[in-house]
C-alpha cells in the first residue's frame, strides 16, 4: 500500500525503494526458512551475502513476471533499460540494508540468550 501512495505522491524512487525492501523481505524469508527447516547452517557473514544474492534473484523473477504481465495482460513495464537497472540497484541496496538489520537483530538475540541462565534468570 505504501509504494502505491508514494507513487501517487510522485516519489517514484522512494516507492521503488519500498518495493525493493519488500523483495528483500521475501529473500530473507528464504534464508530464515533454510536455516530453520533444513540442516543448512549459515554464518552471519554468509547469511548477509546469501540474502543479498537471493534478493537479486527474487528481483529478477519479479522483473520477468512484470514483463510477462506487460506482454500478455497489458500492464505497465519499465519504459527504459535505465529504469530497470535502477530497480535492480535499489533492490541491491535494500537487500544489503535488510541483511544488515537481519544480522544485527540475530546477534542481539544471541547476546541476550547467552546472558540468560537456563532457569530464566539473567546474570
Amino acid at each position: 500500500m505504501l509504494p502505491f501512495g508514494l507513487s501517487a505522491a510522485e516519489l517514484p524512487f522512494v516507492a521503488g525503494f519500498v518495493r525493493s525492501i519488500a523483495v528483500a523481505t521475501l529473500a530473507l524469508l528464504v534464508v530464515v526458512t533454510l536455516q530453520l527447516t533444513t540442516t543448512v547452517r549459515m554464518t552471519p557473514g554468509f547469511a548477509v551475502w546469501f540474502a543479498t544474492i537471493a534478493t537479486l534473484g527474487v528481483a529478477g523473477i519479479w522483473a520477468f513476471g512484470s514483463w510477462l504481465s506487460a506482454e500478455y495482460l497489458g500492464t505497465v513495464f519499465f519504459a527504459t533499460n535505465r529504469e530497470l537497472m535502477v530497480f535492480f540497484l535499489t533492490t541491491l541496496v535494500a537487500g544489503l540494508i535488510a541483511a544488515g538489520v537481519f544480522v544485527w537483530y540475530f546477534r542481539r538475540r544471541l547476546r541476550a540468550n547467552a546472558t540468560r541462565r537456563p532457569t530464566g534468570e539473567t546474570i
